[in-house]
């Protein structure tokens, strides 16, 4: 146990570049006031489960771990860093923070009640001060490098697993929220470009190729998130509109459907929601996996195979919810309202 207790917790300066995750955390002043005032003989009694670990609780671990190990005398300047990170963490008034509300903050996700109402903003803005993340991670390095050897020599498994338990408590939050992190990264990664996500001709390919390399709005994060936007080029033949034949008097009389040919170009975001697209029938308008919003062109007349890249093409603006574009409105004369769906029907061309 204690083995693979040290395992998690030694994660934590690689995991620390990932999103922290709330986690439930037991709180241990009780016992680390028992462990700083009792001889070492009490200390390695047997301890009641507490709950509530905050990040003060951790440091008051760690100085009662230093008064044991008598690592002041043994590596002053360690025991010296370690003050001095105490001091640094209490400027930043992040002490109070339970280890849970520490993953919150920097979890992605809705913000619970009391960040929305800014109820402790120098705590919230402590956590952005810098080198703050380094800290932790020096932190880490000092507890597990130097804190835990001298330890190991004064207490006994047992006694070390209790004084130790925010520690790894922490450790174990780290590098859970490293896991679901990446794995909600793969998952974003699917949502985009899995069996799912929309076919991209060759033009977009292309488009979207050159977009990622040269401009950070269409290129991953620098920590590995997926953008969530995409360019559209795509030209379409199988839309469809709607007018009114003329009659031989020049009046229109009847309403006939057309097929038309189309182009848009435009811009696709992804609602990267687990749950979008799902539910009833009307989910995948209502709350769509992706959406894409642009420029919207149509051929001169309601006809189809006719270019709509010819000098006198129509032109308006498009909405596409889901696989549903629905919302090409062309304007000037011949106004027209046209729908179609979102599939290729040669892939990869158009």
């Amino acid at each position: 146990m204690r083995i693979l207790a040290r395992m998690r917790a030694r994660g934590i300066a690689a995991a620390l570049a990932g999103v922290l995750v709330a986690n439930a955390a037991p709180s241990a002043v009780a016992l680390l006031a028992t462990v700083a005032a009792a001889p070492l003989a009490a200390a390695q009694q047997p301890a009641a489960q507490q709950t509530g670990y905050t990040f003060g609780d951790l440091f008051a671990s760690v100085r009662s771990g230093v008064a044991v190990s008598g690592l002041e005398a043994t590596r002053p300047a360690s025991a010296k860093h370690l003050v001095d990170l105490e001091r640094y963490f209490t400027g930043a008034e992040t002490m109070g923070l339970s280890l849970e509300q520490l993953g919150k903050l920097y979890s992605p996700g809705p913000r619970d009640i009391a960040i929305v109402s800014r109820w402790n903003r120098r705590q919230v803005g402590g956590v952005a001060l810098p080198g703050f993340t380094d800290s932790l991670t020096t932190l880490n390095r000092l507890i597990h490098s130097e804190l835990e050897p001298a330890l190991q020599a004064k207490l006994a498994g047992d006694s070390l697993d209790r004084l130790f338990k925010p520690v790894d408590e922490l450790g174990t939050i780290i590098l859970r929220n490293a896991r679901d992190a990446n794995q909600e990264k793969l998952r974003r990664l699917s949502a985009k470009y899995g069996p799912g996500s929309p076919q991209l001709n060759v033009v977009e390919v292309a488009l979207n190729y050159i977009a990622q390399l040269k401009s950070p709005v269409f290129s991953p994060s620098p920590d590995g998130w997926t953008s969530p936007y995409e360019i559209v080029a795509t030209y379409r033949s199988t839309d469809l509109t709607g007018s009114k034949a003329a009659s031989k008097t020049g009046t229109d009389t009847t309403f006939r459907a057309h097929v038309v040919t189309t182009a848009q170009l435009g811009v696709r975001k992804y609602n990267f929601a687990p749950n979008c697209g799902t539910g009833h029938r009307l989910s995948e308008l209502i709350n769509p996996c992706q959406s894409s919003f642009g420029a919207f062109l149509m051929g001169p007349t309601d006809s189809p195979l006719l270019s709509p890249l010819a000098l006198s093409t129509r032109g308006g603006v498009y909405h596409t919810r889901g696989k549903y574009h629905f919302a090409g409105v062309v304007f000037g004369p011949g106004k027209r309202f046209v729908f179609g769906l979102d599939q290729q029907v040669l892939p990869y061309i158009f």
